[in-house]
């Protein structure tokens, strides 16, 4: 097991995002999309899923494969901005 020891220094300098991201949501629910892991937890939501996304969009999850190298223009690097700043 790791574990990581922060002191109080540590613990004053971290910072919590307003909210998620919407860039980094979508990469990571494509993930859990195009995985084959049997997690319980996800099965029901990733059986749906695949039942409704539109055909059009099947290319993405070639982009965002569950291990591996995804796009750098799918990981944006500037954190919590809100959709329309990520589109510029």
């Amino acid at each position: 097991m790791l574990r990581i020891h922060f002191s109080t220094a540590d613990l004053g300098r971290i910072h919590l995002a307003p909210g998620p991201d919407p860039a980094w949501e979508a990469l990571l629910s494509l993930h859990v999309l195009g995985s084959c892991d049997e997690d319980p937890v996800m099965r029901p939501w990733r059986r749906r899923m695949r039942d409704t996304v539109d055909p059009m969009a099947r290319p993405l999850l070639g982009l965002a494969p569950p291990r591996g190298y995804s796009p750098d223009f799918l990981t944006p690097p500037k954190g919590w901005t809100g959709l329309k700043a990520e589109s510029k």
